[in-house]
C-alpha cells in the first residue's frame, strides 16, 4: 500500500489524491501514466520519475542466478516414498516435494483409497513431526477408517499420535478453497512443519458453475498459490479429480468415446504429474502415468486392491 513512508515525495495530500483515482498500491502507481499522475497530484514530472525509479528498485524481487536457485532446491527437496513399490517406480522413486500431483479416475475408481494408503505410509515412514493437510470437499475422510489403516502398521499409542498429525479442513466451495490455501500459506510462514497437502475431489467445487471464465479465474488463483506453496515451502501436493466418459459423433457418422479430466483444459496444465487409476478386476487396479514433469507419458503399472483395505 502507498503511504507517506513509501517515499518522501508521497505526502499525505498526494497519497489522498492518489486514492481518489483508485491508486492504492505501488503496482497501481507504476502502471499509471505519468501524465495522469502529474495532472491529479502535486508531483512534477521529474518527481514522478524519481518516485517510480525508487519504488521499482525497492519493491522489486531481488534477482537470483539459476545455479543458486538450483542448489536451494536440492538442499530443501525430499523424495517421499508412497509405500507402494510399483507406484514409486512409476514416478521415479516417490513423491518429490515442490511437485503438484493429480490422481484422477472414474467415480467408482479407487483414487480416494489410493490417496489414503499413500498418506498412511507417508505418516508411518516419517521420523519427523511433519503434518499432512487434508482438504475434504465431500466429507469422505473418516478418522475411524484412517485409525484402522494405521493400526495395521503401528501400535495403538503410535496410531493416536499419527492421527494428531492429520489436519482436516472441510471445503464447501471454490472460494473457501482459495481462502484455505492462503491460511495454509500463512501457517507455513509461521513455522508449520508440513510435507503433504491433499485436495480431495477438486471437480466437486467447480461442477455447479456454468461460467467457464469464472472457473478459470479461480483455477488460475489456485494454480498460483499451489505452485508458491509447493516450491517455496517444499511441499508435495496431491489432488484427486474426476474422469468422465463422453460419446462423440454425429447422426450420420460413427460414434466414439473419449475420456476427459474434469476442470477443463486450463487445469490440465497445472499438475506436474498426472496419474489415472482404473480397476482391472476385483483384485487389481491399473495406474497410468498420463503426464510426468509436464511431459506426456503412457507408462502403466498394476497394484493389488488389497493395499486399500
Amino acid at each position: 500500500m502507498l503511504t507517506t513512508n513509501t517515499h518522501r515525495l508521497l505526502t499525505e495530500n498526494n497519497v489522498q489524491l492518489l486514492k481518489k483515482r483508485n491508486i492504492y498500491t505501488v503496482l497501481d502507481f507504476l502502471k499509471t501514466e505519468n501524465k495522469i499522475l502529474e495532472r491529479h497530484t502535486s508531483l512534477t514530472y521529474p518527481e514522478i520519475i524519481e518516485v517510480k525509479k525508487y519504488v521499482a528498485k525497492y519493491f522489486s524481487a531481488p534477482p537470483i542466478n539459476a545455479l543458486t536457485l538450483y542448489h536451494k532446491i536440492l538442499s530443501n527437496s525430499a523424495l517421499i516414498s508412497t509405500g507402494i513399490p510399483n507406484l514409486d517406480e512409476l514416478i521415479n522413486g516417490g513423491l518429490l516435494t515442490g511437485t503438484i500431483y493429480e490422481i484422477c479416475g472414474a467415480a467408482d475408481s479407487k483414487k480416494f483409497d489410493l490417496v489414503l494408503t499413500i498418506l498412511v505410509h507417508v505418516l508411518c515412514a516419517s521420523n519427523s513431526e511433519n503434518v499432512v493437510y487434508f482438504l475434504d470437499t465431500k466429507r469422505d475422510f473418516s478418522a475411524k477408517h484412517m485409525r484402522t489403516k494405521l493400526s495395521q502398521i503401528k501400535t495403538e499409542e503410535q496410531t493416536l499420535h499419527l492421527l494428531k498429525r492429520i489436519l482436516i479442513r472441510h471445503i464447501a466451495d471454490k472460494y473457501e478453497l482459495i481462502s484455505a490455501m492462503f491460511v495454509i500459506k500463512q501457517e507455513l510462514e509461521q513455522g508449520l512443519s508440513l510435507r503433504v497437502i491433499v485436495i480431495h475431489s477438486l471437480s466437486v467445487l467447480f461442477a455447479s458453475s456454468m461460467d467457464p471464465d469464472e472457473n478459470n479465474n479461480i483455477l488460475n488463483h489456485l494454480a498460483n498459490i499451489l505452485r508458491y506453496i509447493a516450491l517455496e515451502h517444499n511441499v508435495a501436493i496431491i489432488i484427486t479429480n474426476l474422469v468422465t466418459t463422453w460419446t462423440q459423433g454425429g447422426f450420420h457418422g460413427s460414434s466414439h468415446t473419449v475420456e476427459k479430466i474434469a476442470c477443463g483444459k486450463y487445469w490440465s496444465s497445472v499438475p506436474n504429474v498426472c496419474i489415472k487409476i482404473s480397476e482391472l478386476s476385483e483384485n487389481l487396479s491399473k495406474l497410468t502415468l498420463i503426464k510426468f514433469n509436464n511431459v506426456v507419458e503412457k507408462e502403466t503399472c498394476t497394484i493389488s486392491n488389497s493395499l486399500f483395505q
